[in-house]
C-alpha cells in the first residue's frame, strides 16, 4: 500500500514543478528575454513566487552560478573613470591606447585593458572633447597614497622598479 501513495506524491510534485515553470514563463513570455535579462527574471521569481532556485535556473536556462554572481568592484571602477576623464580632457588626441598605457606605465596602475575598456566606451570617450581650451585646468583626481600620477609612479622608493642585475653586471668566474 505505501508503494501507490509514494507514487502519488512523486507524481504530485512532478505536477507542481511543471505548472510553476509555466507560469514562470507565462510571465517571461510577455517581454523580450536577452541573456543578460534572465538573470534579472529568475531573481524576481524566486523574490514574488517563492519558487526554488533550481527550478528557476533551469526554466530560465541560467546556471546557479550566474544566478549567484555579484560584482563587487564599483569602487575602483569610479577611479578607473575619473583618471579617464582627466586623462582624455587633458590629451585630447589621445585613443584608448595611450591612456591605458600612461595608467598602466607612467601611473603604475596594474588594472587590465579587458577592464579599463568597457568603461571607456560606456563613457564614450571617443571624440567627446574636440576644443582645446580648459587643457591645462583641469585637476588631477585624487589618490590617497600619491599626490600626482608621476609621483605614485616613483613609488615610496624613489624608483619604480627595484634594478635588477643583467648578466653583464654579474662577475663572471
Amino acid at each position: 500500500m505505501k508503494a501507490p501513495a509514494a507514487e502519488n506524491a512523486r507524481i504530485k510534485r512532478m505536477y507542481v514543478e511543471v505548472s510553476m515553470q509555466c507560469d514562470l514563463l507565462k510571465d517571461a513570455l510577455k517581454k523580450v528575454t536577452r541573456p543578460c535579462d534572465r538573470e534579472e527574471l529568475a531573481k524576481q521569481a524566486v523574490l514574488k513566487k517563492q519558487a526554488s532556485i533550481r527550478l528557476t535556473c533551469a526554466t530560465f536556462g541560467i546556471s546557479e552560478t550566474c544566478y549567484r554572481y555579484e560584482r563587487r568592484l564599483s569602487e575602483e571602477n569610479d577611479e578607473i573613470v575619473a583618471w579617464l576623464h582627466y586623462l582624455t580632457r587633458k590629451h585630447k588626441r589621445w585613443g584608448f591606447a595611450l591612456c591605458f598605457f600612461h595608467l598602466r606605465n607612467v601611473c603604475g596602475f596594474g588594472w587590465n585593458h579587458k577592464r579599463v575598456y568597457p568603461i571607456y566606451k560606456r563613457e564614450d570617450y571617443t571624440g567627446a572633447f574636440d576644443s582645446r581650451s580648459n587643457a591645462t585646468s583641469i585637476p588631477e583626481p585624487k589618490i590617497a597614497e600619491y599626490t600626482s600620477c608621476h609621483q605614485r609612479a616613483q613609488g615610496i622608493n624613489g624608483s619604480r622598479h627595484p634594478r635588477k642585475p643583467y648578466q653583464s653586471d654579474k662577475k663572471r668566474r
